[in-house]
Order: structure tokens, then C-alpha cells, then sequence
């Protein structure tokens, strides 16, 4: 550090930006700070840091310490120095403008010092200059009537650009393009897209990100999701694993202003920050605005784009759910271009299941919560019909005793789910009405729940009370298999109660639906299309992306050659949909014609091999009767098929 205390009496001027001042100053000069740090917008210069050299000169009057010899009245030029180093090593700006512009900033508002020259050089950039730099020299007056300005110019700028601003949305990517897709797609004039990552490793973690959510609806509109990825904590290792999304939104808000917002939730949900927070450490909640618009913003408080978004598996994979073709505004890539360069990928996609509530050391009933992998293992369904007239196991364990201790049995086998239906849905079956399937599965529900069975419950019903009732009495899932067609409230008590929930591809209901068979000559992309947007209809009612699972409804409305070319496709509807998808072949007729068995109990042989094929399909799960059989099957299938 060489400061150079002279004669020197300059002006101060106030270039363009205020009027002039003939106060003298002395000049401090910091030469040739060398720093490491990231700074460039091409993909090299974003993965590896090179040498930036600052050099710094401080406008001062020294005359008063210099009088006085007190030293509330001097400038710690080394903390200077280590401030300026600190912020540089950290920053990962993208050009030397904003740099520069931010130092400046540090030393007015953090040093007291009245103006300020800043020039940063990048010598690696050029082999044969001497480099590319930057010079500015800035007031403090001047940079804080900036700050005023802020705001102004960001809402000029939004005003000016208009809808060329926005991001075009839509759900195309599920193979559904109509023009009802179009109009929900639209937003207000005066709505911003905006980009914001949710990540959480502290306490329930399902919860904070639910409480912070429903915070969000508050000030944003929720347009879209991202499934949800458990990943390692990364930069400080030593914590526990996270939950990742990324959620869609538009607002009326300024950057500025949702920021603010965005750290209210933080706060009310337990976050604290202060000097003694770990930088990258655990955290209960953490809201990060990702891209606003196509807006580039610098400074000291927020940086949009994020400026780590190339590097962050845990950012990148549920951004590239919703909109992969999206270009990064500063590195000009689309996410998936981005995502296709992290190597190795850690994140998993799971789907947040109960299980019940267990008693702890102190007393107290916690809920469990399962997180379940998707694609790492193939989830085996027990089903438990308590009904007089089902298909294959109709009057079995229609009394309390004898549901309870099948459920025993089926876990025992090693059902990871157990399925309660208290309706039949075999083709041509009546329906049972809502009071009548109520009286059958709530008892059953609440007899595993007051047994101490951990397990996740699944309740089959189209009846969005008895789903209701069922998961107030301790169910974790809703199977309905009308994909919420017979029951417009069926999406908002999933909503509501935030489970998970199967939609299953059906047309008319189970007394109808045998005779609803008439496909183009591809069944298979019809079904696609018609799940499709029955899934997209769930989303528009608020359900979370990572809470649908797609049933494509084998025997539903279907023929046997239907159900066939259904099962031998499932790899196909899961790579359109991109949702984890339950395949129910149990027992069913399609087995039977293949076999030429009447008998439903006698088809475990061939229910077997479809199970293998929907393994080799990439389904995630399968309902099943034969619990025992079936995961031995599976045991097997997924050493062969989910090796990797």
C-alpha cells in the first residue's frame, strides 16, 4: 500500500452528476492489488478463477487527523485493502463495469470516503495488450442519488420494454398444445416472470418449503413447479442434505421489492441472519430470485441473474422441468445447455410421502415422512379392497379384523405402499355412494393408524370427501382413477392437504367406461394427450409438481390390445409426461385373454411377467395383489433394469 500524502489539492468534481466543489483533497493510492476471482461471461471464465488487478485511489482530506491525531478522523487502508480483496474473491461478476462500479460502492458507503478512483485490469484476457480494463471515478453523493434511482429506472425499464420482457409459458412440453393452453399462459401487462429457487436442510423440511409457498401466493401468482430434488450440501459439505425446487411466479413487484418480500418469509419461518451465519451453511428456508424477466441487475444487494446458477446442480435440474429452453440473459445459454454440463449429478428427484406418526423418546407423536427416490427403485402397492364385489378379492376383508391383519401381511411381504379401495371400479360396476365407501375404509384407515403401523396409506376413491376424510384419518395418498374428472373438488382437497396424488387416465366411469374404447390408431399418444391434460389441470389447482403420479389405467376404458400396447409403450408416456408413472396390471382381464384364465386368482404367473416389463419400462410403481410374488419379481427385475 503506498499512500502518497502531498500538496496535491484537487478538485471535486461531480462529473455530470452533481454540481462542483473546490473542497481540496489529498489522494490515497492502493497499487497493483492482485486477487483472485471469477469474472467473464464465457463458459471458461465462469468455472475457474483468474488474476484481476485493482488499483485504487482515495480521495481524503487528511488535514483534521492530521491535526488532531485522532484516528476516529483516519482510513485503515489495510482494511480497505482486505474489504476490497474479500468482496472481489467472492463477487463472480461478469464484467469489469460492475466490478468496478461495486468496489466503489464498498469504499464510500463503508469507509466514509468522499470519492474514489477504481481501475480493475483482467491480464489473461488478451495475450498481446496489456489487458482490458475498466476506470471509473465516482462520488459518494453521486452514488447514493443512484441508489434513489434505482427503482425508478428498473420500473422505466420494465414500462419500455412491455410484454418483449416476459417469458413465454406454457405446458407444451406435455404434448398438449390448445388454445385454453394459450390463454392460461397469458399474464398481465403488468406482471414480471420471475425465476426463484427454494432450498431447505433444517427441521421439516416439506414443511418449510409448503409454509414458504403458501407465503409467496401472497405477493406472486404461482404458474409452474419443478419436481423436487434431495441433493448434497455443497461448498460446506459438513450438513445435512437438502430439498431443492424452483418455482415459476409472476409478480407486480420490483426486484428490489420481492427481495425484501422474499426475506420477510425467510424470517418468519426461523431464518436468521447475522455476521455469525455460515456462508453456504445449513439453512431452514432459503428464497433466491434466480432470472426476473430478461433483466441483468448488478449490485451490491442483488445480482439477477444468480450469479452461480452455471454451477448448481441443485438449481439447474428443477429449472430445466420447467423451462429448459429458457436463455440465460448474461452467458446467452438455454438451462438444459447449461444442465447437460454438470458431471457427476447428485440431485435425486423424490416424492415426500407419510407414513404415519411415531411416538418419540419425550412423548411426543412426530409424523413420518419418506422420501422416495424416483427411478432408483421399483414401489410395490399392496392393494386392500374392502368391498363385497371386487374383481379378484371381493368380501375378503370387509371387517376391521380382517383388513388390518392383510395389511400386516402384505408389509410383511414387503409392500413399501398399501392401496384402500371401498368401491369396486371393474368395468360395469354401480357406484357405491359417498356415505356407503366412507363407512368402509375410514374404520379401516384408523385401525392401522391405532395399531402403530408405519406405512404410507393410499386411498383409492373418485370422491373428493371420502379422500378427504381418509387422509384427515391417516392416509398419505389419493388414488383416484378418474384423474379428477367425476369430482371437481377432488384437485383442491389434494391441494389443501399438499399429498401426493395418482391420476389415473379413464374415460366415463367404471359402469361406462367399457363401452369409451373408440382411440385413434395410436392409443398410446391419445393417452398421453388425454393424462396429459388432466395432470395439467391438477397444476392449474395449485398441486406441486413432485405430488403427481400418472397411471395410464391399464384395462380402463381400454381393450385388451389397448392395455397391451399400453404397457409395452409405459417408457414412451414416461418420457412425455416426465411425471413418475404406477402401472396397475394385477390379475387383470388382459392377463386373462392372454392365458385364457376366467379365474383372476390364477394369473399371478402372468401378472409376474407384466410386472418385469413395466420394470423394463421405467415404471416407478405397481399395484399389486400378490405383495410376496411380486417383490421377489421386482427384487430381481430392478438388478437388471435399474442397474445404474
Amino acid at each position: 500500500i503506498n499512500a502518497e500524502y502531498g500538496n496535491t489539492s484537487t478538485t471535486l468534481t461531480m462529473e455530470a452528476q452533481g454540481s462542483e466543489s473546490t473542497m481540496p483533497l489529498d489522494q490515497i493510492q492502493v497499487r497493483d492489488l492482485v486477487v483472485q476471482g471469477v469474472i467473464g461471461v464465457n463458459q471458461g471464465e465462469r468455472t475457474k478463477k483468474q488474476n484481476i488487478v485493482i488499483n485504487l485511489t482515495l480521495y481524503f482530506d487528511i488535514t483534521k487527523p492530521g491535526e488532531t491525531d485522532d484516528v476516529n478522523y483516519t482510513i485503515n487502508y489495510s482494511t480497505v485493502s482486505k474489504a476490497v480483496i474479500e468482496y472481489v474473491e467472492k463477487a463472480h461478476q461478469y464484467t469489469l463495469e460492475a466490478l468496478v462500479l461495486s468496489i466503489a460502492k464498498i469504499i464510500c458507503f463503508n469507509f466514509g470516503v468522499e470519492k474514489v478512483t477504481v481501475r480493475a485490469e483482467k491480464p489473461s484476457a488478451l495475450a498481446l495488450a496489456r489487458a482490458p480494463a475498466v476506470e471509473i471515478t465516482r462520488t459518494k453523493k453521486a452514488l447514493l442519488e443512484r441508489e434513489k434511482e434505482r427503482e425508478k429506472e428498473v420500473k422505466k425499464d420494465q414500462k419500455k420494454k412491455g410484454s418483449n420482457t416476459l417469458i413465454p409459458y406454457s405446458l407444451s412440453h406435455l404434448g398438449i398444445n390448445t388454445n385454453e393452453d394459450e390463454k392460461q399462459s397469458t399474464t398481465q401487462e403488468n406482471d414480471n416472470l420471475v425465476f426463484i429457487a427454494l432450498g431447505t436442510n433444517l427441521g421439516n423440511r416439506v414443511q418449510n418449503l409448503n409454509y414458504g409457498l403458501e407465503k409467496m401466493k401472497e405477493f406472486c401468482t404461482l404458474r409452474a413447479t419443478s419436481f423436487l430434488y434431495e441433493t448434497p450440501p455443497q461448498y460446506v459439505v459438513d450438513q445435512p442434505s437438502f430439498l431443492n425446487a424452483v418455482v415459476l411466479v409472476t409478480t407486480s413487484l420490483t426486484p428490489s421489492s420481492l427481495l425484501e418480500k422474499l426475506q420477510q418469509v425467510e424470517a418468519e419461518v426461523g431464518r436468521v441472519r447475522n455476521s455469525s451465519t455460515i456462508r453456504f451453511g445449513p439453512r431452514i428456508l432459503d428464497l433466491d430470485i434466480l432470472f426476473y424477466n430478461n433483466l441483468v441487475i448488478n449490485e451490491d444487494d442483488l445480482i439477477i441473474p444468480h450469479p452461480r446458477i452455471y454451477e448448481r446442480e441443485f438449481v439447474l435440474a428443477p429449472l430445466n422441468d420447467i423451462y429448459p429452453d429458457f436463455e440465460h440473459p448474461v452467458l446467452k445459454r438455454s438451462v438444459s445447455h447449461l444442465y447437460s454440463q454438470i458431471s457427476p449429478r447428485l440431485a435425486n428427484r423424490v416424492i415426500p410421502i407419510g407414513s404415519g406418526k411415531q411416538v418419540t423418546a419425550e412423548g411426543d407423536a412426530k409424523e413420518v415422512l419418506q422420501m422416495v427416490q424416483v427411478g432408483k427403485k421399483t414401489q410395490v402397492m399392496g392393494v386392500v379392497n374392502v368391498t363385497p364385489d371386487s374383481f379378484s378379492d371381493g368380501g375378503k376383508f370387509l371387517t376391521e379384523d380382517l383388513a388390518l391383519a392383510h395389511v400386516k401381511a402384505l408389509i410383511s411381504d414387503g409392500a413399501d405402499v398399501i392401496d384402500i379401495g371401498g368401491q369396486s371400479t371393474r368395468p360395469g360396476a354401480d357406484r357405491v355412494d359417498v356415505e356407503e365407501e366412507i363407512k368402509r375404509v375410514i374404520p379401516v384407515i384408523s385401525a392401522i393408524r391405532r395399531a402403530g403401523i408405519i406405512v404410507p396409506i393410499s386411498i383409492d376413491t373418485f370422491y373428493s370427501k371420502v379422500a378427504d376424510e381418509a387422509v384427515k384419518a391417516g392416509a398419505n395418498i389419493i388414488n383416484d382413477v378418474s384423474g379428477g374428472r367425476l369430482d371437481p373438488q377432488m384437485f383442491e382437497v389434494c391441494q389443501r392437504h399438499k399429498v401426493p396424488i395418482i391420476i389415473n387416465h379413464m374415460r366415463g366411469d367404471p359402469k361406462t367406461m367399457s363401452s369409451l374404447t373408440d382411440y385413434s390408431a395410436d392409443v398410446v399418444t391419445d393417452v398421453i394427450n388425454e393424462l396429459g391434460k388432466s395432470i395439467q389441470s391438477a397444476i392449474r389447482a395449485g398441486i406441486y409438481r413432485w405430488n403427481i403420479i400418472a397411471d395410464p389405467g391399464l384395462g380402463f376404458s381400454k381393450t385388451a390390445d389397448q392395455s397391451i400396447s399400453i404397457l409395452r409403450d409405459c417408457k414412451k408416456i414416461r418420457s412425455k409426461l416426465s411425471f413418475p408413472i404406477l402401472i396397475g396390471s394385477s390379475r387383470k382381464g388382459f392377463i386373462g385373454k392372454i392365458l385364457q384364465e376366467s379365474d383372476p386368482s390364477r394369473r399371478v404367473w402372468g401378472t409376474a411377467a407384466t410386472v418385469v416389463i413395466a420394470v423394463q419400462q421405467s415404471v416407478d410403481w405397481v399395484r399389486v395383489h400378490d405383495v410376496k410374488e411380486m417383490t421377489d419379481v421386482i427384487k430381481v427385475a430392478d438388478v437388471f433394469y435399474r442397474h445404474s
